[in-house]
């Protein structure tokens, strides 16, 4: 520890000089001869191995950041007499009036006429320096109003310019985070459907149609399946509920005799007479067509107690209808089997048959 600490201090202390580190470095070869001692070249490289390691690292000066050029300020001490003042009183000084008024000095006693005119040009000469000082002045005042006003318009310009493409980037940012948020959750969606998928179960899958009942009849009803598995998902996950619905007495949802209904193998709810919060969603999905549909179709499905009662339709069929007629199915279904829905069904399906 005293070593690290010593090396730690180093940094502190002033590096070695040139003729130290030079005599670090010298050349072995130059001092002990072509034929050295293993034993002692070993050591003197140990030893110069540690004393470069408790070399100090040089010194980083620290630079310090460029600073922000100042804005242009304005011009102080600006004469308040005003330009046209001025320049009377300069074309006075310029004309042959000036001269008369040097020659018309009054004497006073002990001065010369040359030195009374003497001190009257000298006086007109300073006023005239002061005029073309104060015109100075009032031009720069000018000039650099007009500059700092073009100076403010393109700070500004270069503010908006960067506060622009601030919000470009934190959208880009934040556009990426949604895509990687939505596919996290479409990973999650999709790793329990596949989960869900194996474990369900079908109930008087019919199709009314020869091509509901081809050799795609088994694809078409997993595809169906799955997708009304995601958007069960989904609604339970983002928390899209609804929850009117689910406080009624009995929870309705979709089948009929053309219905899927598709439960998971675990044991599901004794009583089917709903209870206050049980899971409870609806939607319609439109399948396009494709080598499983010939010409679209509206699926109308409701999820009670994991029991999703679905119907398709066709795309002219009113869905609405379609959906009070699986709300009333489910309602019958829950007064008819009143415990153990799932268990009760598959011993007694003529009595589905029937209620259908």
């Amino acid at each position: 520890m005293a070593q690290r600490r010593a090396v730690y201090a180093a940094r502190f202390l002033r590096p070695p000089g040139w003729t130290k580190r030079l005599l670090l470095r010298e050349k072995p070869r130059e001092l002990t001869g072509p034929y050295e001692n293993p034993v002692r070249r070993w050591v003197r490289l140990r030893e110069k191995a540690r004393q470069f390691s408790e070399l100090p690292p040089p010194r980083r000066v620290p630079v310090p950041k460029p600073a922000r050029r100042a804005m242009l300020q304005a011009v102080e001490g600006i004469p308040r007499v005003s330009p046209e003042a001025l320049q009377r009183r300069l074309d006075f000084l310029l004309s042959q009036a000036a001269v008369q008024q040097q020659l018309a000095a009054p004497l006073r006693p002990g001065l010369s006429p040359y030195f009374v005119e003497y001190q009257s040009w000298a006086r007109q000469m300073r006023e005239v320096r002061r005029i073309y000082r104060a015109q100075y002045l009032q031009k720069l005042a000018e000039v650099t109003e007009i500059e700092r006003v073009n100076e403010a318009e393109l700070h500004q310009k270069a503010q908006e310019e960067r506060r622009r493409r601030k919000q470009a980037h934190l959208q880009r940012i934040g556009e990426d985070m949604k895509r990687r948020a939505i596919l996290r959750d479409r990973k999650r969606i999709e790793s329990k459907v596949n989960e869900v998928d194996s474990s369900q179960t079908l109930h008087f899958s019919i199709f009314y149609t020869p091509e509901g009942n081809n050799s795609h009849k088994k694809t078409r009803q997993q595809t169906i399946m799955r997708r009304i598995l995601e958007e069960h998902l989904f609604q339970t996950h983002s928390g899209d509920q609804h929850s009117a619905v689910k406080s009624k007495a009995s929870s309705s949802l979709d089948d009929a005799d053309w219905l899927f209904r598709f439960t998971s193998d675990s044991k599901s709810s004794a009583n089917f007479k709903t209870q206050p919060g049980l899971d409870y969603t609806e939607g319609i999905l439109r399948l396009q067509a494709s080598t499983l549909f010939e010409y679209p179709k509206l699926v109308v499905w409701k999820h009670v107690d994991k029991v999703v009662y679905t119907l398709i339709c066709e795309p002219l069929d009113n869905p609405l209808l379609a959906s009070n007629f699986l709300t009333l199915f489910v309602h019958e279904l829950s007064d008819h089997f009143r415990k153990a829905l799932v268990e009760e069904v598959s011993s007694r399906p003529d009595e589905v048959l029937a209620m259908l």
